[in-house]
């Protein structure tokens, strides 16, 4: 990156309503990049400028815990504010990761982290009157790095090497949770609303997204990769495998959130189309990343309000979870609040002897 002078190129490359969109931008915007394992004074040094104002983490679900290295990073951050700039402008902090009100968790978190320090009665005081803590949801696919088959052409095209080279989709979007004049004051980038919202309650985007985009990713992973198919969009074009997506999502996925029927439909539909992106090689095997920590927080959900709702089990969703227990070989209570489900959890394990006994297209086929 800093090679580089911050400099990397974005390749938008997807669909949207049913038309190809591609398009190229070189991104300007980051400034230099600290590594924090060997410039962590650096790092405090920037956190005491008072023209920072916006810090942003993105560490995935498997960071986002007490017991990993982040909470206790941010507190040493915000500790050098603290202590040198003790009455600086305000700091919002926005995690990006997909936790539900990730805001308030990681506020909770970094209290506890505080509670061992010096002045901590003091600093906590200060973090409460100066910090403020903002849910927030990011949505888009990027799949990073182009395939190597394709880096030479788009090199070609653009006229010269990139080792930054990203390709994602056209569709983004970001929705913060805050006072949106507030937040617009010290980070006016909601010029786009139908790409960023500032929003004082973003509980509906937040659902929309963990459960009709990552519960369908996470549902569908371990079955997909159990077939054989390394694609998400090779999944969706798969006769069996794309009619099974099609109907968790719709049929059980949907039915178990409290989205409105129509802005759900209607998400659920653009889903499938980005899902198809005919440029976007999405692997399973990169989605499976953590895969139990997500099936708990995104689709175990789904499944109680489900037979709550319905009276029966989910069975699409049993089929899913049959394949995540047998492909990761974890017992069906790490499947938390679903395995207290008898009914569930009979339509599992029904599934399980189905698969072990038949395989993959056999239980597709059943299914």
């Amino acid at each position: 990156m800093n090679e580089q002078n911050g400099l990397f190129t974005l390749v938008e490359r997807g669909l949207r309503n049913g038309d190809l969109v591609e398009r190229t931008r070189l991104i300007g915007s980051i400034s230099r990049a600290l590594v924090a394992d060997g410039e962590w004074d650096a790092v405090r040094e920037v956190a005491a400028r008072p023209e920072l104002q916006v810090i942003v983490s993105n560490v995935t679900e498997s960071g986002f815990r007490l017991d990993a290295g982040f909470p206790a990073r941010l507190t040493d951050v915000l500790r050098a504010r603290f202590e040198r700039l003790p009455d600086g402008p305000t700091v919002y902090v926005i995690p990006t990761e997909l936790v539900p009100d990730n805001g308030p968790h990681l506020a909770a978190m970094v209290d506890e982290v505080a509670r061992e320090g010096a002045r901590s009665d003091e600093f906590r005081a200060w973090r409460s009157a100066r910090v403020r803590f903002c849910s927030s949801l990011v949505d888009r696919i990027t799949t990073g790095a182009p395939p190597p088959d394709q880096r030479a052409a788009l090199e070609a095209d653009l006229g010269y090497a990139d080792a930054l080279l990203t390709v994602t989709e056209p569709y983004s979007f970001w929705a913060i949770e805050a006072d949106p004049h507030a937040l617009r004051t010290a980070f006016p980038i909601d010029v786009s609303p139908e790409s960023v919202v500032f929003a004082p309650d973003i509980r509906f985007y937040e659902e929309r997204k963990l459960r009709l985009l990552n519960a369908t990713h996470t549902a569908m992973a371990p079955l997909a990769i159990l077939a054989g198919v390394r694609t998400v969009r090779e999944a969706v074009e798969h006769p069996r495998l794309g009619a099974f997506l099609r109907r968790v999502l719709f049929d059980e996925i949907i039915p178990a959130t409290d989205l409105p029927g129509v802005a759900a439909a209607e998400f659920a539909q653009s889903v499938v189309e980005r899902f198809r992106n005919p440029w976007l090689d999405h692997e399973w095997r990169v989605i499976l990343a953590n895969q139990e920590t997500k099936m708990r927080i995104r689709v175990v959900p789904l499944i109680v309000a489900f037979e709550r709702r319905r009276g029966r089990a989910p069975e699409g969703l049993a089929l899913a979870c049959a394949a995540h227990l047998a492909f990761l070989r974890v017992p069906v209570e790490s499947l938390a609040e679903a395995s207290r489900l008898p009914d569930f959890v009979e339509a599992t394990t029904r599934w399980m002897r189905i698969l072990e006994r038949e395989g993959v297209e056999a239980v597709l086929a059943h299914d």
